[in-house]
């Protein structure tokens, strides 16, 4: 997990340069505020991506998400099949997602330390009926 949440920063830092901006993901942000509208921006590109994926899922149709449609209906009884896009469209969100736990401080050194944590108290929760 190490390589890849390091790679993201290597990544990252790519990105933010080519538009000649400051990588808020990787570096310390200024303010509460730019740590925020960081994090909020890469919601919402966890939103979008995670559109895609039901719609790769779907067949190349995000109509799969109307109860109302057909499509729907289809798409509620078939068996699922992963292929190569939906696994990238997976790997978008897992991307995105990555940006919020960098900008939330968790570095490399620390990531499987900070699961461990949320992860003991996830465990915790549910053998005492959360």
């Amino acid at each position: 997990m190490n390589e890849i949440l390091s790679k993201q920063i290597e990544l990252q830092d790519l990105i933010y340069a080519r538009h000649g901006k400051t990588n808020l993901v990787v570096q310390s942000p200024n303010s509460i505020h730019d740590t925020a509208e960081c994090i909020k921006e890469h919601m919402l590109h966890v939103q979008i991506e995670c559109l895609e994926l039901i719609e790769e899922i779907g067949g190349g149709k995000l109509s799969v998400i109307k109860p109302w449609s057909k499509e729907y209906y289809d798409f509620v009884h078939a068996k699922f099949e992963s292929n190569d896009k939906i696994k990238s469209e997976a790997m978008d969100v897992f991307s995105f997602c990555l940006n919020i736990l960098i900008v939330s401080g968790i570095t490399p050194d620390n990531i499987a330390k900070e699961y461990d944590k949320v992860w003991q108290k996830n465990i915790a929760r549910q053998k005492n009926g959360y």
